[in-house]
Order: C-alpha cells, then structure tokens, then sequence
C-alpha cells in the first residue's frame, strides 16, 4: 500500500517547466466567406486594417484581374467585418499591373500599405518591398533591406503594423529549404539584413506565410516540412528572446484550422482570424473563424464521470470498468483533452488512514488510463480523504455515495 501512496505523492509534485509555448487556442468551426469574396479562382493573402474594417486580398487565376485570367495575381479590397463583406472591387489606388501584386501589411492607422515586389516604372517591377501613401506618395517607394536576395521566383512578407518588423518568406544563401523564414528589424531609420529565423522555425521543405501577432511573441506560418494533416499546414511558435533565433517547438493549429488540402495566410485580429484553404474546392478561398470563449468551451467539455468503490477498498470493481473505458474512449477521440481525477471516502475509520485510501482509489483510477496508453500529461490527480462526506447526513445510505472517484474533464492548455 505504501508503495502506491508514494507514487502518488510523487506525481503530485510534479513541477511542470513547460516550453514557454503560448497556449493553444480553440477555434469555432470555420466560415468560408460568400461570393463577394470567394469565386471560382483563387483567393488568399487576406491582410486587415486595424479597425476590421477594411480587407486587401489576392485573387490569382480570374479573368477579370489587370491584364486578364493568365496574367498575374491582383490585389483586391472590400469592405465589412468578420464573415460579411460587401463586393470585392480591383481598382485600388491603380496599384495592380500585370505582374504579382499584394498587399503584405497595413500601417496601424490605416494610412500606408506595404505590397510585394518593387515597383520600377509601369509593369516592371523587381522582388522585394514598397510601400504607399494614398495622397502623399505618387507612387510605391521601394524599401531598402541589405541582404534581400531572393534566389527563386517564391518569396512572401508580412510587415507587423507598428512598422518596424518585417517577416520574409524567401531562400536564400542560408536557406535550409525551398523557402525560409526571416526577419528584417528597422533600427534608426534603417532595415536589417535579415536574420534566418533558424531549425526550430525553418525545415528543409518550405516554410511560407508568416504572421506575427500584435505583441510580437507569437509567429504563425504555413510549412510542407513538419507533417500535418495536408500538403500545408499552419503553425504556430513562441519567441524566447530577442534574438529572433529561439522558438518554442513549432504546434499544429489543429483540425479547425488545417485540413486535408492547403491551408496558409493566417491573419488575427483580437480573437477573429482569417486564412486561406483549399479545402472545399480545387481553388485556394479565404475563411472565417474565431477563437472561442471560456464559456463556449466549458459547455463543450463531456460531462464528469464516477466510480464507486467498497468499503475501505481501491480497486475497481468490474461494474466500474465500463465506465473507465468509457473515459478511455473520450481521451483517444479529444487529444485536447485531459483528466482531474479526485479520490474521495466515506467518513468511517481513521482520518488518515481515508486521506490515504482516496490516494490509492485515485491511483488506480490513474493507472487503469496509463494502462490504456494515455499519457500522464494527461492525467491530474488530487485526493481530499474524508473532508466531504464528514459533513454529509452519516447514514450508510448518504455514506457509501463518498466511496468514490470522480473524473472530470478539461482542455490540455
């Protein structure tokens, strides 16, 4: 029996030291946006102003882009918020020619747009970063980051809307893969030559899409280098320092955000997020979803189980293995889930002695799951011996409900 107990107290101190990952979030079930936006080419690269109320986004493959259906991807706008929008409109501020052209970030007060590519006279243009001022500038001037070298026709940013951040999706010299993620910081007026985001971040694949979160601890990406449940997923990393080289282990945004297809261009904004999938089509559309509230997912969680022991015993009986693998069952289907598992008593005997029993009835409720295969990061086990049913009616009838444990259910983070 001590054996069992000193297990037990053991588990009970572990001291977790995690990654510094930030928390998974939880996302409602996305919203592919209706057909002011979506149509039968291909829509991604959703970029927001500040206020929601604005989106710039590519279309590619429409025959209605600058110099039709086989030039290059336009940029389009439309106005609304969330999942509705009004009709995209392509004349914006005459920025589209026949070539690739995008928006990759927005000032924070809404009045200069960073867009792809270097304009250099009519439809030239060169790789790299512009930047627009409706009103102020007569046309994109070309950003200057040393280093900038791209080395094949695939290359992306994402400039943060305090203006001094800039992620690059390109390869170059230094690259592990077919594309690498960098970063470019302007200090004093001036771009950085950028800085390979390194191993953590980058694979030997591609690694496309970046976004950084409002306050810059927080990367979002697509890669085809990390598995996943499609040809591209999104995921998301912490930063650990200043550097820009340390990263928490990259996570999976999960099934709500990733699918079987392509799944890239994350944009957030607060807890409303927008991405592009081709998920429902052969074509790339752009999606809606958000992250849910507290109280959204705590009336999603399965309902609390019981098990009920003999007296002064802590084996489960065969009437409880059922429900065991029942809780079993919940695990194997809810990676996100885990378990708080309580041992309780009956308020006969010695106080001790019952503190003791309720460890050893949680115990073995946690190693039927290890048993099972469930992990015990999964597992949380707490004991309180006979300090509830000391102050129930203490009649065998009202006793014997207190030779239990209970199982109940929560999210993992």
């Amino acid at each position: 029996m001590m054996k069992k107990v000193l297990l037990i107290s053991v588990i009970l101190l572990i001291i977790k030291t995690g990654s510094g990952q930030s928390p998974l979030p939880r996302f409602a079930d996305p919203v592919r946006l209706d057909n002011k936006i979506n149509t039968d080419a291909e829509e991604s690269m959703p970029v927001l102003t500040s206020d929601g109320g604005t989106m710039y986004f590519v279309r590619t493959f429409y025959n209605r882009n600058n110099g039709g259906k086989e030039a290059g991807q336009d940029i389009w706008r439309s106005s609304g918020s969330k999942s509705a929008w009004a009709e995209a409109e392509n004349n914006v501020f005459n920025l589209n020619n026949n070539n690739n052209n995008a928006v990759v970030g927005v000032s924070r007060d809404g009045k200069r747009l960073y867009l792809l590519n270097q304009y250099v006279w009519k439809d030239k243009m060169k790789a790299g970063i512009s930047v627009y001022e409706p009103g102020k500038t007569e046309s994109p001037v070309p950003l200057d980051i040393p280093g900038l070298d791209p080395q094949s026709d695939f290359y992306g940013f994402y400039m943060h809307p305090d203006e001094n951040i800039l992620l690059i999706s390109a390869k170059l010299e230094n690259s592990l893969g077919e594309e690498d993620l960098y970063v470019s910081l302007k200090i004093n007026d001036k771009w950085s030559s950028p800085v390979h985001l390194g191993s953590t971040v980058n694979t030997g694949n591609f690694d496309i899409s970046p976004f950084l979160s409002d306050d810059t601890r927080t990367l979002y990406f697509a890669t085809a280098g990390r598995g996943g449940l499609g040809s591209a997923d999104i995921f998301m990393s912490t930063r650990l320092d200043d550097t820009w080289k340390k990263w928490a282990p990259p996570v999976n945004l999960g099934n709500k955000i990733n699918s079987r297809g392509f799944d890239a261009y994350y944009f957030m904004q607060g807890n409303n997020i927008w991405f592009s999938s081709n998920r429902s089509s052969e074509m790339s559309d752009i999606y809606f979803t958000r992250i849910m509230s507290k109280e959204e997912l705590e009336a999603m969680l399965p309902k609390p189980l019981t098990i009920y022991f003999k007296l002064n015993s802590y084996m489960i009986s065969g009437e409880s293995k059922p429900v065991m693998e029942e809780v079993v069952k919940i695990l194997e289907q809810n990676q996100e889930l885990k378990v708080i598992i309580t041992g309780y008593t009956c308020s006969i005997g010695n106080e001790n002695q019952n503190q003791k029993l309720s460890e050893m009835r949680a115990g073995s409720a946690m190693d039927f799951l290890l048993a099972y295969g469930i992990g015990v990061d999964r597992i949380e086990i707490g004991a309180v011996g006979e300090s509830k049913a000391g102050l129930a009616d203490q009649s065998e009838e009202v006793q014997k409900m207190f030779r239990k444990v209970e199982i109940r259910f929560d999210y993992l983070y």
